[in-house]
C-alpha cells in the first residue's frame, strides 16, 4: 500500500536550495548524464515551477546573470578563458512575487568551447534548455548583427534534435511555438545608440529590426534569412534587454560578482532591474499541453530527453510526456487510494451504528481522495487512470464495509455469549429440568433478547448475529421444552409454533436490515456516479478553456508575424502564414463543435468506460445471506 504524505497533500512544497547543483553532467567522454541525486532533489518540489534557463557563448557572463535572478551568489563566474559550467545546472529558490511557485533557475555549459571538440554537443545542451524551460534567455556581447545571429546558429538546428509527437511528420517545426518557451536576448556591453533611420527604438523593435529578412532566393540571402526565420518562428513571444557595460576598468570584470552595487554604473543598474522585473512577471509557469507542471514532472521529462540522447534518438515531447505521465498517474492512483484510507480509519470507529455513517464518511472521504488525484494526474485525457482510481478507492469502501460487517458480528457473538452464559449455567446445573423449567427458561430468553436489543455499539448486523445466535440455541430450547413433564403435548406443539413464528420474525427483522444495507450502497453508487460526473464535467470544462485560450494565443503572435511578413513585403510567406491560420482556426472550430451538444469526446468515452463498472460495484457489496 502507498504511503499517503500529508505535507504533499496540506501545503505545497516550495524548496529554496543553498547553492546550484549539476542536473545534467557532462562527461569526459562527451556524453550527458543526468545527476540521480539532484534528480532526487529536484523531484521533491510539488509546486508549479518557473523555469528559466540562459544560454549563450562561453564567458559571456551567463553565470552572472543568473546569480543577479537568484538575488546572491552561487553560480560560478571564473574569470579565464576556459568555460566554468558544465552541463546544466539548477537552482532552486522560492519565486519572489508568486506564492506556491518555485523559480528554477538553470544554467548551461558555455557554446562554442573549443575544448570540447564537438558541434553537436552544444545543440544537445541548447536543445535541452529549450525543452526545459518557460524562459530562454540567450546571451551575446556587443550587438545583434550578422555574426551573433550566425553564432545563434544552434536554432536552425532543432528541426532535427527535437520532435513533437513520436509518429509525427518530417517537419513538425511549424508547431514548435505551441511548445517552445519565451526568449529573452541579453545583450551585453552594448554601447550602441538604440537609433535606426534617424529615429530613437526601443530594445524589442531593434531586435525585430535586426530579424528583418532580406529579399531574395540566392544561397547567401537563404542563409542570411535562415536563423532569423527560425527565431521568428519558434519564438514569437520576444524581449530583448541591451546592457551597458557594468563598470569602466576592464579588471573590475574579474571581480563583478564581488562589487557592490553602489560600484556599478547606474545605467546598467536600471537596465538589470527592468530585465528582473520582466522575468519575474511575464516568464510563465512551464507547462506541457497546457498544464503547469512540478518539480517532480520537471524531473521525469529531463530523464526522459537525456535517455534519448544517450541512446542516439531524437528527444520527443510526447514520448516524454507519456512516459512521465504514466509515472505520475500511478503514484497518484496510490496516494490517492492511501489518502482516502487514511481519513475513513481517522474518521470511523467500527462497528458504525447504522450503514449511514459509513456511506457519509465514504462520499467525505472519496471527494477528498478525488480531488486530490486530479491534482496530481497529469495528461489523463480519457481518464483512463481516474477510472482505475475510482475503482480501487470502490475496492477500498467494499473492504472497509465488510470490516464493518465482521467488527459487528464480532461485538454481536461477543455480547450474546456474555448474556447467554448465566442461562448456560442453569442449563449445566439442571435448573431447568424440572416441571415448569420451559416457562423459567423462556423468560431468561425473552430477557436476553430484549436486553441485547437495547445495548448500544453493535452494529449494521445485530438482527442477523441474533438469529444466527437463536439458531444454535434451538437444540437447548427444544430439550428443555421436552423436559418440562408439567407441560401437556398440545401445549409443547404450542409452543414449538410459537417459536418457529419468533424464528420467523427475527429471519424477517435481519432481511429487513440487509434490505437497509442494499438500498444504502445502491444510493452510495447512484451519488458517487453523480459526483464523478460532475467532477469530470468541471474538469473538461477547464482543460477546454486552457485550450482555447493557448491556442489564441498562438493564432494572436502568428497572426502578429503574417503582419510583420505582409510590411516587409514577403507575400508568399505571408499567403503560407495565413494557411497555416486558417488551419489553427479550423482546429479550433472543431473542437469547439467536440466540445459542445453531443460531441463531448472524452468525457463520454469515460462514461462508456465507467457505467458498465458500476452494476459490478454495486454487486460486489449485495451478496445474498444466508438465511438463518
Amino acid at each position: 500500500m502507498a504511503t499517503y504524505n500529508s505535507d504533499d497533500h496540506s501545503a505545497t512544497s516550495t524548496s529554496s536550495w543553498d547553492q546550484p547543483r549539476c542536473l545534467i553532467e557532462s562527461t569526459r567522454d562527451g556524453q550527458l548524464e543526468i545527476n540521480d541525486q539532484t534528480l532526487s532533489m529536484l523531484q521533491q518540489i510539488t509546486d508549479s515551477v518557473v523555469v528559466v534557463a540562459v544560454v549563450g557563448l562561453y564567458r559571456t557572463g551567463k553565470s552572472y546573470l543568473m546569480n543577479r535572478l537568484a538575488g546572491r551568489p552561487g553560480f560560478d563566474l571564473g574569470s579565464t578563458v576556459q568555460s566554468k559550467t558544465k552541463g546544466i545546472w539548477v537552482w532552486a529558490a522560492r519565486h519572489p512575487t508568486r506564492r506556491n511557485c518555485s523559480l528554477l533557475l538553470l544554467d548551461t555549459e558555455g557554446l562554442g568551447d573549443v575544448e570540447k571538440g564537438d558541434a553537436n554537443h552544444d545543440t544537445w545542451i541548447f536543445a535541452l534548455a529549450v525543452l526545459l524551460s518557460s524562459t530562454l534567455i540567450y546571451n551575446s556581447m556587443g550587438t545583434i548583427d550578422q555574426n551573433s545571429l550566425e553564432k545563434l546558429h544552434f536554432v536552425t538546428e532543432m528541426a532535427e534534435h527535437i520532435k513533437i509527437k513520436s509518429n509525427g511528420s518530417d517537419d513538425e517545426s511549424v508547431d514548435f511555438d505551441k511548445f517552445f518557451p519565451s526568449f529573452v536576448w541579453a545583450v551585453r556591453d552594448f554601447t550602441l545608440d538604440l537609433v535606426i533611420d534617424g529615429k530613437t527604438v526601443t530594445e524589442d523593435e531593434y531586435l525585430e529590426h535586426a530579424l528583418k529578412l532580406k529579399s531574395g532566393a540566392g544561397r547567401k540571402v537563404q542563409d542570411y534569412n535562415l536563423p532569423r526565420e527560425c527565431i521568428r518562428t519558434y519564438f514569437p513571444r520576444r524581449k530583448c534587454f541591451a546592457f551597458p557595460r557594468p563598470v569602466e576598468e576592464a579588471s573590475s570584470l574579474k571581480i563583478l560578482e564581488s562589487l557592490k552595487d553602489s560600484q556599478l554604473k547606474p545605467e546598467f543598474l536600471k537596465e538589470a532591474d527592468k530585465f528582473l522585473q520582466h522575468v519575474f512577471d511575464s516568464t510563465q509557469s512551464k507547462s506541457v499541453n497546457g498544464r503547469s507542471i512540478n518539480g517532480r514532472l520537471l524531473g521525469g521529462l529531463a530523464r526522459c530527453y537525456v535517455d534519448a540522447i544517450r541512446n542516439g534518438a531524437v528527444p520527443c515531447i510526447q514520448s516524454a510526456v507519456e512516459s512521465t505521465a504514466k509515472l505520475e498517474n500511478e503514484r497518484a492512483i496510490k496516494e490517492s487510494v492511501a489518502l482516502y484510507e487514511k481519513r475513513f480509519t481517522e474518521t470511523v470507529k467500527f462497528p458504525t451504528e447504522t450503514m449511514l455513517e459509513v456511506s457519509n464518511c465514504h462520499h467525505v472521504c472519496q471527494k477528498e481522495a478525488a480531488e486530490y488525484f486530479m491534482k496530481l494526474a497529469i495528461f489523463d485525457a480519457d481518464k483512463t487512470y481516474y477510472q482505475r482510481m475510482m475503482e480501487e478507492l470502490a475496492a477500498s469502501y467494499e473492504s472497509f464495509v465488510k470490516e464493518n460487517e465482521t467488527s459487528s458480528q464480532r461485538a454481536c457473538h461477543s455480547l450474546l455469549r456474555s448474556l447467554h452464559k448465566p442461562i448456560d449455567d442453569d442449563f449445566e446445573t439442571g435448573k431447568y429440568a424440572c416441571p415448569g423449567g420451559y416457562e423459567v427458561y423462556r423468560r431468561n430468553v425473552d430477557l436476553l433478547i430484549r436486553k441485547y436489543r437495547d445495548s448500544p455499539r453493535k452494529g449494521i448486523m445485530s438482527e442477523e448475529a441474533l438469529c444466527e445466535f437463536m439458531k444454535q440455541q434451538e437444540p437447548t430450547s427444544a430439550a428443555v421444552l421436552k423436559a418440562d413433564e408439567k407441560l401437556t403435548e398440545e401445549t409443547k406443539k404450542v409452543e414449538e409454533e410459537k417459536q418457529r413464528a419468533e424464528a420467523s420474525e427475527r429471519q424477517k427483522r435481519a432481511a429487513e436490515e440487509e434490505v437497509r444495507k442494499k438500498e444504502q450502497l445502491i444510493e452510495d453508487q447512484k451519488k458517487s456516479f453523480e459526483d464523478h460526473i460532475r467532477r469530470v464535467e468541471t474538469q473538461a470544462e477547464e482543460d477546454r478553456k486552457k485550450m482555447r485560450e493557448d491556442c489564441e494565443k498562438v493564432l494572436e503572435k502568428r497572426m502578429q508575424e503574417q503582419e510583420r511578413l505582409l510590411k516587409e513585403g514577403f507575400d508568399q510567406r505571408a499567403n503560407d502564414m495565413k494557411a497555416e491560420i486558417d488551419g489553427l482556426r479550423q482546429t479550433m472550430k472543431e473542437q469547439e463543435k467536440d466540445n459542445s451538444g453531443g460531441g463531448a469526446g472524452g468525457f463520454f468515452d469515460f462514461l462508456g468506460k465507467f457505467i458498465p463498472i458500476v452494476p459490478a460495484l454495486i454487486d460486489a457489496f449485495i451478496r445474498p445471506r444466508k438465511k438463518c
